[in-house]
């Protein structure tokens, strides 16, 4: 029999330090990885689910996964960039606006999942300024449809709303990011177009108010040309968008078109004067047809109002808006009355009464307000714009509660005393108070969006961010609601005793 070898002592001492060094790593290991096994149980076969990479976005600085995309199938733990992370609380697919913890070994994480896009920008530098356009990208996530991705040039956009701590954004889709050449490309399903509108809707405390007033002036609004021009739109089409700016979360914003020629369809310049599109940029005599004053056609703006179509100097003239609203402050009665037909068209401008004291759109009744004309000699029309004050909220963001007021101006306080107004009024009225401006259908259309938005989690998400002040309460549905039959029952009135 062969004896055992003995080892010496030096080499039992390396034999018994390699084996403890060999229980020390394995040691360490499971201690990195117990927290993502402490939560499973070993009976249940496991699902890992995984979140494709063009689906979600990560704010690193505030711990913060956003993903656009389908309900993944898992048990507790999901695979995103590579990392398996630990979710709680544990679920079979991940809810709709519903907020989980996402963890791993040495980060934890708020993980939603949304169906509003994403929009994920960024830019060459920090600051973005009012003007020249700051050069960036943009990249966009919509579930079942390749991200989008451009270069853009992307400035701060409105007058008081630039004081908002969450701002607005004029985009334009460039080429290059030397910002030479643009590209004219749909986004989100919208027209194709090289300028998008990026509203922070934040002087709303539910984010609902201007994105509905805007979907209700486009079911209601009727213009005179309509049949010519099957494809113009009224008025501007938005979507529901989440936003990311250079890595950080920015909450709900709407991606919106412009109101300009193209969207019109007025017809183009030809040598001579044919389409004419102005915008109510401040409050004026002109503007609220109070007063006439002289014009210069090497000015874009004139009483109120700026001249966004034509727009080269040399090429349009304020004489024909000028002699529009010379005849709405200086005619004889018997003169408005019969010929304001050919300066205006009744059906639009009735729709927009309605419209504009519906919703209590109290900065728009000549600010904040297009006025359009398709061609040559044809009657001038409304486009509404710029909607946030509406349905109880002031323009600031305040709440006002007042529903027994008539909005006007100096045009609407001639045309509420003229027999074809009168009579084109309460039949819409009447009509309209069986669809479009019945309470029941205005609270279902403020209330789908605002469910849209808490089905998402949008308000849980801009909570978790102090710099966008949280303002949103479950009342305000409520208080919309209510106002709603209180304005509707103060018109009701006001439109009988016409």
């Amino acid at each position: 029999m062969k004896k055992p070898i003995l080892l010496s002592a030096s080499l039992q001492f390396c034999a018994r330090l390699s084996c403890l060094l060999f229980i020390l790593i394995i040691s360490s290991c499971k201690k990195e990885n117990t927290i993502l096994e402490e939560h499973i149980d070993p009976l249940v076969p496991e699902i890992v689910g995984t979140l494709s990479e063009q689906n979600y976005v990560i704010d690193s600085l505030n711990s913060l996964i956003l993903y656009n995309g389908d309900a993944v199938d898992f048990t507790s733990r999901i695979v995103i960039n590579n990392d398996t992370l630990v979710i709680s609380p544990a679920d079979t697919k991940l809810d709709l606006g519903k907020e989980y913890t996402a963890t791993s070994s040495n980060s934890t994480f708020k993980l939603y999942r949304t169906e509003i896009p994403i929009i994920a920008l960024t830019t060459v530098s920090p600051d973005i300024p009012d003007d020249p356009k700051e050069p960036g990208t943009i990249t966009i996530f919509e579930n079942n449809v390749e991200p989008y991705q451009s270069n853009i040039g992307i400035e701060v956009r409105g007058g008081f709303s630039q004081s908002f701590p969450k701002q607005s954004y004029s985009v334009e889709l460039w080429e290059e990011l030397d910002g030479e050449d643009t590209k004219s490309e749909s986004l989100l399903g919208l027209r194709d177009d090289d300028d998008w509108i990026l509203d922070g809707l934040w002087n709303e405390p539910l984010r609902v108010r201007d994105f509905s007033s805007h979907a209700l002036w486009l079911q209601m609004a009727r213009f005179n040309y309509s049949e010519d021009e099957p494809e113009a739109v009224l008025g501007i089409q938005r979507k529901y968008c989440e936003l990311f700016l250079n890595g950080a979360y920015r909450g709900v914003y709407y991606l919106g078109e412009k109101v300009d020629r193209k969207q019109l369809k007025l017809k183009k310049f030809d040598e001579v004067i044919r389409g004419e599109l102005y915008k109510g940029d401040s409050h004026g005599d002109g503007v609220n047809f109070y007063g006439v004053e002289p014009i210069s056609n090497s000015e874009f703006y004139w009483s109120g109002y700026e001249m966004k179509y034509p727009d080269e100097i040399g090429e349009f003239d304020w004489s024909n808006i000028q002699s529009f609203v010379d005849f709405v402050v200086n005619s004889e009665t018997a003169d408005f009355d019969s010929e304001i037909e050919n300066w205006l068209d009744i059906q639009n401008a009735v729709d927009y009464y309605l419209f504009m004291n519906i919703t209590y759109a109290q900065d728009n009744n000549g600010k904040n307000l297009y006025t359009a004309r398709y061609d040559t000699d044809m009657p001038y029309l409304f486009v509404a714009w710029d909607m946030d004050g509406t349905f109880g909220n002031e323009w600031s963001g305040e709440r006002y509660d007042n529903t027994d007021f008539i909005l006007s101006n100096g045009l609407f306080d001639r045309l509420i005393t003229s027999p074809i107004f009168v009579t084109e009024l309460k039949s819409r009225w009447a009509t309209l108070q069986t669809s479009n401006l019945s309470a029941a259908s205005l609270k279902k259309l403020l209330g789908d969006n605002y469910e849209y938005l808490k089905s998402n989690g949008v308000y849980q998400r801009e909570a978790l961010y102090e710099d966008l002040p949280y303002r949103y309460s479950e009342e305000e549905i409520n208080f919309i609601n209510s106002w709603i039959d209180s304005r509707i029952t103060f018109l009701d009135n006001h439109i009988s005793n016409l």
